[in-house]
């Protein structure tokens, strides 16, 4: 099964699972994404979701985390069954940054929504219900970090029908998450309920921060989705997650 788990210092969470969870996932997400520019309000969020798509796409080959977790299969049960399987399976996983995490969750609303208005019976599609599970683990790992009451906001924020990512300034996510990596590891976790806000609620900070964006843009003549934030990204492995 799809397991996602906050990190030991809150910095981000493993996403993992078997290769059939995992493909699972994958296969619902892509196809609810669509093509490329499809939606120019959203593509700013489809680049952005791509992007973790891809990063657990690389994990499901093996390139990042690998575990073994117990499947079951007890031995008395095999032994009455003169049985010989594995007792454990190969899980396959990476780490996210809480920011990148919680925008993805957030983006996916959207895209679910969006091909929603083409299927028939939507809240019985296997591919929107396969991406709601995994929505479903991250909202399961925030409430594992942050104090009841600043999750049952976010929670509520991240999943009300009233909010969406549409011409959103996912620079602002590049942002945040390099300031986030800055705050001492032990702090992390305090921070976290004010970080998950900015992303899905905004404020001053995202709207002085977005305006920024659409004045470089104007400035080139480019779409707000084609500017690139320079940030200096620390390798997963030197991250003290």
């Amino acid at each position: 099964m799809l397991s996602i788990q906050s990190t030991p210092y809150s910095t981000g969470a493993t996403v993992s699972g078997d290769i059939w969870d995992l493909d699972a996932f994958l296969t619902a997400a892509f196809d609810l994404l669509g093509e490329e520019n499809a939606f120019y309000d959203y593509e700013s969020t489809h680049r952005r979701l791509t992007k973790t798509l891809l990063c657990i796409a690389a994990a499901r080959k093996g390139k990042e985390d690998v575990m073994v977790v117990a499947n079951g299969a007890r031995r008395d049960l095999l032994k009455d069954r003169d049985m010989i399987t594995p007792e454990r399976n190969v899980y396959f996983g990476c780490k996210i940054l809480w920011p990148e995490l919680l925008f993805t969750a957030f983006g996916l609303n959207d895209f679910i929504r969006l091909a929603g208005e083409d299927i028939k019976h939507p809240h019985l599609h296997v591919y929107s219900m396969e991406v709601r599970l995994f929505q479903a683990k991250v909202i399961e790992a925030l409430e594992s970090v942050l104090p009841e009451e600043d999750f049952t906001d976010v929670k509520q924020a991240l999943l009300s029908p009233q909010r969406s990512t549409e011409d959103y300034a996912t620079q602002y996510v590049d942002m945040l998450a390099v300031s986030f990596l800055k705050v001492p590891k032990e702090e992390r976790k305090v921070i976290l309920p004010k970080l998950a806000r900015s992303i899905v609620v905004g404020g001053p900070d995202y709207e002085g921060f977005k305006q920024k964006v659409i004045a470089e843009a104007n400035k080139t003549k480019s779409a707000v989705h084609d500017i690139q934030l320079t940030v200096d990204y620390p390798k997963n492995e030197d991250i003290e997650w």
